[in-house]
């Protein structure tokens, strides 16, 4: 079976998709799954306590949020460049603590889960600033956040977005 690839978008989820996995094995916090998805949100917190071989945990995510035309005035004679902005999401989930009976979590490990949570978001603010494809294809980029969602039913969240300025370049039809 042959899998469509938009030619614009696709290459830029891939990079950064790519890009982030290998910040997070730096940091010993390697991902069981990294999909590519599509949404007006993030996918469901339902495999943030999946592991793997080599101490991996969680998921990630890379997500082609909106897009929209944007006006640059780059035209030529024979190629008509479309320009367009796309807001892009990577996000990781992973295990928060949870009640020991009727206990809260351990001070210890609210604190260990902490600082794993900040490793995470740096690991994604590196990707969106030093994915290397982005400088080879001096793509833009404008509008960097990183968040983190709170704990909710033993998954935590860390997002990071960024606005991408794309070129798609069509020859003219000279029939």
């Amino acid at each position: 079976m042959t899998r469509a690839r938009e030619e614009m978008v696709w290459p830029l989820l891939d990079a950064l998709r790519t890009t982030a996995a290998v910040q997070l094995a730096l940091i010993h916090r390697p991902v069981v799954e990294f999909p590519v998805v599509v949404g007006s949100g993030p996918p469901p917190a339902d495999r943030c306590a999946a592991s793997g071989p080599d101490g991996a945990q969680g998921t990630a995510w890379v997500r082609a949020g909106h897009q929209r035309g944007a006006q640059t005035g780059l035209l030529t004679a024979d190629t008509d460049v479309d320009t367009w902005l796309i807001d892009v999401e990577l996000g990781v989930y992973r295990c928060w603590p949870l009640l020991e009976g009727r206990r809260p979590p351990h001070e210890s490990r609210v604190t260990e889960a902490s600082a794993g949570v900040l490793a995470d978001a740096a690991a994604l603010r590196r990707t969106l600033r030093r994915c290397p494809w982005l400088r080879t294809k001096s793509i833009s980029s404008t509008g960097h956040s990183v968040s983190v969602l709170s704990p909710q039913g033993g998954c935590v969240a860390v997002l990071a977005s960024a606005t991408f300025l794309l070129y798609d370049c069509v020859p003219n039809d000279t029939s």
